[in-house]
């Protein structure tokens, strides 16, 4: 009876290379197609829309929004006074959003 049952009962280690599982690349689930080329057209009419701005709308919005510089740097690389900054963001990202809201409408249809 005893050699019947440490037959079933066989282990392996993890650390055992021979019986190693190969790792077999599987694709993210949320990966689609369709979705990544909506991300690059919308990528397309965002960056044409930035390039649109009007230069001191441009940079502030580029130096704040794009490489995540806080307002008091911007402020302090743009030589302008951190309530500047803010009006020129505000109306930067009121620019944008006006320019957009055609490309929104049009993917929500």
């Amino acid at each position: 009876m005893l050699a019947r049952s440490e037959k079933t009962r066989r282990t392996v280690s993890f650390d055992d290379e021979d019986h190693a599982v190969p790792e077999i690349p599987v694709e993210h689930w949320d990966h689609d197609p369709g979705a990544a080329v909506e991300r690059a057209d919308l990528k397309t009419h965002l960056d044409a829309a930035i390039d649109r701005l009007a230069p001191d709308y441009k940079v502030v919005f580029v130096l704040r929004d794009i490489e995540g510089l806080s307002t008091e740097e911007v402020a302090s690389i743009t030589n302008l006074s951190v309530p500047a900054v803010k009006s020129r963001l505000h109306r930067a990202r009121n620019f944008l959003r006006n320019e957009l809201a055609p490309v929104f409408n049009e993917q929500a249809s």
